[in-house]
This record gives C-alpha cells, sequence and structure tokens, in this order.
C-alpha cells in the first residue's frame, strides 16, 4: 500500500483565523490556531514534501480566493493533481440561507456578505471545475460539518472531507467545534497533529483518510468533544499519510550496469516484501522513475535518501555511471553501502579509478542474500536482547545451492531474530566435522540443524541432534 497522490504534485493550502477586529468582540480570538497552523505545516513540508501556502490571520475572505486562484492556475497547467484545504478559526452560518462562511481578521457575524468573510460555497465555485484534481478538506471550525451538505461534485471529481464537527444536528451546540482556553492546540486539530506525528499503535504502516476519521472519532468523544465527520462517499482506501509508529526509511537505489539489472531488481522486490510483511517499518526506494545523473529531481530524490545503495559488477558503465553516481552520493554526505559478489576478480578489472571503487570500506563482498540483510541491519540497527535460555549459545550449520540463496535469506534471518548464530560454510564434510568439534566442546549439546546438498555422510562422524527451526524441542 502507498500514498493515493504525489506529493510532487500537491499542493496545501492552510488558513488560520486567530484575531478579529470587529469592536464588540463578537467573535473570541483564538490564539490555539497559531499553533495548530504552524505545526501542520511543518507536517505537510517536512514529514510528507509538500508545497504549502500558509495565510495567518487573512484580512478578507479575498485574500483567501486570490490564492487558491493561483492554485487553480497550477492545476489547470496540470502542474498538480491534489489540493489540501485546511482553515482553523471560526466558522459561522447565516442567519438567513445558513450557508456556511469562514470568518476572516474584518469579518463581523452580522454582516457576512460585505464583512469579509468567505463563504465556502465561493470556495466551491472555484474549485469545482478542477475535476481531474482531488480535493481535500479539513476544517476545524464550528458548523463545519455544513460544508459537506453545500458542496456539490463536479462529475467523478475526487473530493474528500474531514469535518470537526457533523452537519443537522438537532441540538445547536454540537455543531461547535471545541477551543478548550489555555490548550496549546484546539480539540480537532491538536488530535490530528498528534495522529499524524505519533501514529496509531498496532496500525498498519499506511493510514486512509477513513483509518483517521475513526481514529479521531474515538478520541475526540472519548474526550468530551464534538463528533467529528468525514464525507459520506469517503472513499476507504485512501492512503493519506504514513503510520508514524512504524520507522521510515527511505533508500536511493542507484542504476546498475545491464549485467547486474537482474541483482537490482532482486534487491528492490526483496525491499518492497519487507515493507509488506513487517508491520513495524516503512521502506521508500527511490528513485521512482529514470532520471538523468546531472537531473534536479536525482539530487532531490538523493538528498532525502537514508541510505544510497549501488551495486558492482567490474564494469564501470557508460561514462564512468558506476562512480559518478557514487560521488555525488559522497558529496551528498549519503551514508552508502555497496556490493560486489566473492567471484569478481579484481584483477580482472581493467579500468583503474573503478578497481579503486571496488575496493572501497563501504564496498560488502557477499553473496546478494547477506547484502540484503545488511541493508536492514544499516537502516534498522538491531536491538542486542539478552538471548533465551533456549537459544544461548545455540549455532546453526546452513549451506544451500545458488539456486536457493531467497530460502538462505529468510533461514538467517528467522535465525537472527531468535538470537542464534549461524554458519554458512557446511558444504563440505571437513566443515561440518569442525563444525561438530565445536559442539562439543560447549559444556551442553546446542541444538542443531544442517542444511545440505550432497551425499548423506556417515552418521557416526555427524552424531548430532536435528530440530525443527519451527520448533527447536521437535525432532523431524
Amino acid at each position: 500500500m502507498t500514498l493515493s497522490f504525489d506529493p510532487n504534485k500537491t499542493r496545501a493550502i492552510l488558513i488560520g483565523a486567530s484575531e478579529f477586529e470587529q469592536p464588540d468582540k463578537l467573535l473570541l480570538s483564538l490564539p490555539a490556531v497559531l499553533k495548530n497552523l504552524s505545526d501542520l505545516t511543518q507536517w505537510l513540508q517536512k514529514e510528507m514534501g509538500i508545497p504549502v501556502t500558509q495565510l495567518l490571520n487573512p484580512s478578507t475572505g479575498a485574500d483567501i480566493t486570490l490564492k487558491l486562484d493561483e492554485i487553480v492556475e497550477e492545476a489547470k497547467k496540470g502542474i498538480i493533481n491534489t489540493l489540501i484545504f485546511y482553515y482553523t478559526g471560526h466558522g459561522i452560518p447565516d442567519k438567513k440561507t445558513q450557508a456556511l462562511y469562514l470568518a476572516t481578521k474584518q469579518t463581523h457575524p452580522d454582516r457576512l456578505d460585505n464583512g469579509g468573510a468567505l463563504a465556502f460555497k465561493k470556495v466551491q465555485e472555484l474549485l469545482t471545475g478542477l475535476e481531474k484534481v482531488t480535493l481535500i478538506f479539513i476544517l476545524d471550525c464550528c458548523y463545519s460539518g455544513k460544508a459537506i451538505k453545500e458542496f456539490s461534485r463536479k462529475g467523478d471529481q475526487s473530493v474528500y472531507f474531514l469535518t470537526a464537527t457533523k452537519p443537522n444536528q438537532p441540538n445547536q451546540t454540537d455543531q461547535l467545534a471545541d477551543a478548550p482556553e489555555g490548550e496549546t492546540y484546539t480539540a480537532f486539530t491538536g488530535e490530528l497533529i498528534t495522529l499524524l506525528t505519533k501514529g496509531i499503535e498496532n496500525h498498519r504502516r499506511m493510514l486512509t483518510l477513513k483509518d483517521i476519521y475513526e481514529h479521531l472519532k474515538t478520541q475526540l468523544t472519548q474526550k468530551g468533544h464534538p463528533e467529528p465527520q468525514c464525507q459520506p462517499w469517503l472513499e476507504k482506501n485512501f492512503v493519506f499519510a504514513y503510520n508514524n509508529r512504524a520507522t521510515v526509511k527511505t533508500v536511493f537505489l542507484a542504476e546498475v550496469t545491464d549485467d547486474l539489472e537482474s541483482y537490482r531488481n532482486e534487491v528492490k522486490v526483496f525491499l518492497e516484501q519487507q515493507r509488506k510483511q513487517r508491520k513495524d517499518i516503512v521502506i521508500l526506494i527511490l528513485p521512482t522513475q529514470d532520471y538523468d545523473v546531472s537531473s534536479e529531481e536525482w539530487t532531490k530524490d538523493l538528498k532525502q535518501s537514508d541510505l544510497f545503495l549501488q551495486l558492482l559488477s567490474h564494469l564501470p558503465g557508460k561514462k564512468d555511471l558506476v562512480k559518478t553516481q557514487y560521488d555525488c552520493a559522497d558529496t551528498a554526505g549519503i551514508p552508502i553501502l555497496q556490493w560486489r559478489s566473492p567471484r569478481l576478480k579484481l584483477s580482472e578489472v581493467q579500468n583503474e579509478a573503478h578497481r579503486q571503487l571496488l575496493k572501497g570500506e563501504t564496498v560488502k563482498t557477499m553473496e546478494l542474500a547477506d547484502f540484503q540483510d545488511e541493508i536492514l541491519n544499516q537502516l534498522f540497527p538491531p536491538k542486542s536482547p539478552t538471548a533465551s535460555k533456549l537459544t544461548a549459545g545455540a549455532l546453526v550449520m546452513v549451506n544451500t545451492t545458488q539456486e536457493d540463496v531467497k530460502l538462505l535469506g529468510e533461514i538467517k534471518r528467522f535465525l537472527k531474530g531468535k538470537q542464534i548464530a549461524y554458519a554458512t560454510a557446511a558444504k563440505v564434510s571437513g566443515k561440518i566435522l569442525a563444525g561438530q568439534k565445536h559442539l562439543d566442546e560447549k559444556e551442553h549439546i546446542l541444538k542443531c540443524t544442517y542444511c545440505f546438498e550432497g551425499p548423506d555422510f556417515p552418521s557416526e562422524k555427524l552424531a548430532l541432534k536435528w530440530l525443527l527451526l519451527s520448533h527447536p524441542t521437535t525432532t523431524p
């Protein structure tokens, strides 16, 4: 599961109204709006990489529509395909029509049309023409649920709402959003920011808008705040954010020479499988499309990565592509991890610069399955829990053929997770007997599994106890 939108083609406009100029103080100031706006902006920009237009205390609704016009022009040019519209402040219903207005600095609640407020209908007029743009409205204000009822989609336009209150509540007080005095945030945005920055415990790695709504509903109602609302046609699987209870790491997988393309694909598939199988991690793989090494997009992807991965063969690539990529990563200060096969002979590498690269400190000479483990160790350094009585001092000898290297990797990861030591050099009887000698030196004979291809060895030479990996007390 990945994000349902491209952050590079997304814009966010965040509007906050905390101060109001009318002399009779009919609209109370909302100091928490300042923190709402700053922290949500930071999350969108830093965590999601989404450009943000921030409007704090716009004087009139015209200030907002002016910025929306600019975004609409970008959308018409195909620069963006997703827009996030967030408002925090006072929501006011028109006394005659009950239409929702968003307050600004010069708003007077008794003169909404000519008092500076922005009619939500005006927002709809500006945006509903953008049929190919996904619209996400997050409204934290009184009567915000009215926006759901007022909004009319055009065609199959994708529109999503998260609002602080529900529409059409019989009790008018149920349509009032909470801004507890002295609190850092308003109630709705506070829970939203907590969710986005800290995640949801025991939940999957990605958060859909439906996930966010359900969590907000639970948290807010348990604390006595109004029940929020989602758009009635809210699509369950629109993925909006990463779950920060999971650890997110970004890998830059460098382009390789043609002879290593299948190996690169194997590493990529391995990383994608880890993302699907494990609940505690998120691995993002860049680049997502083909870029020229000298392009701004390539450099941007590189700089936001946590690890630069490069597979090396005896070939330097066209125009020294391999070393050029390495030099860029080194200059950017990105942690580097490189691989070369143990069967690669340095003496046969003709390009001197490439030979030196193959000798580098960041180059791991090992089987690809071992290198995949090393990637995970670099991204997510393993903890060192005390070994249990069952696995303390255990040693497992594992041998395999080249055809089974994927299975070997799975076995080794299982053993590591159980804090069981292993060795992979059991291809010949001499190595196995050496392992037997090591076991005989132990005070307690360790539970050990041999996996090997080839003829059976004489049982008197291998007086070992055989156990299933999945159940160490069971004899197969």
